[in-house]
């Protein structure tokens, strides 16, 4: 198994074309020219998103695939907090209380939603919960999540045909407090 990048930039499209390319083609061929694998149609969206985020996770299949999201997103802290209770024949005041914070973490924690996609694209979503890899692409860098959300929510109701999905996930890390 192989895993070729075949985005957009990736293959540098501009430099074979002065038109705006819309769509492409990808396939492998052996030094014959003949054709060795399937055909990937790739569709080029320049729709601006507001509140686009992008996910690559590793599919069923053991190899990435992305997700993008296009809903909006709501981003808290949560902190996990250690104390002690130091027993000192000193005196207790404001200044010398006996417990004391000795471990305090902090995890970026979001919800989310994927915005309007097709009844197509909740399967794929559906491989997406399930992985063990999920990394979330950002200006800031690429950090590791993992999805939290137990039962998703909006996924197929009666009557409605315009499908999202909201779930939860954290960051893959916890943060240490700044000073001791």
């Amino acid at each position: 198994m192989i895993e070729l990048q075949c985005g957009y930039a990736q293959i540098d499209l501009e430099k074979f074309t002065h038109k705006p390319v819309r769509s492409y083609t990808v396939w492998l061929e052996n030094q014959s020219n003949t054709r060795i694998s399937d055909e990937f149609v790739f569709d080029v969206d320049e729709t601006y998103y507001e509140f686009e985020r992008i996910f690559f996770y590793r599919n069923s299949f053991g190899v990435f695939d992305s997700i993008r999201t296009t809903g909006k997103r709501e981003s808290n802290l949560e902190y996990d907090r250690e104390t002690a209770t130091l027993s000192d024949d000193v005196v207790e005041d404001p200044y010398n209380a006996p417990v004391s914070a000795i471990r305090i973490l902090e995890t970026q924690v979001f919800s989310a939603s994927t915005g309007w996609v097709t009844l197509t694209a909740l399967d794929l979503l559906r491989d997406f919960f399930l992985s063990k890899e999920i990394y979330e692409i950002s200006s800031k860098g690429t950090f590791k999540c993992i999805i939290t959300t137990k039962k998703t929510k909006s996924m197929l109701k009666d009557g409605e045909y315009n499908y999202s999905v909201d779930f939860e996930y954290s960051r893959a890390y916890s943060d240490n407090a700044y000073s001791n």
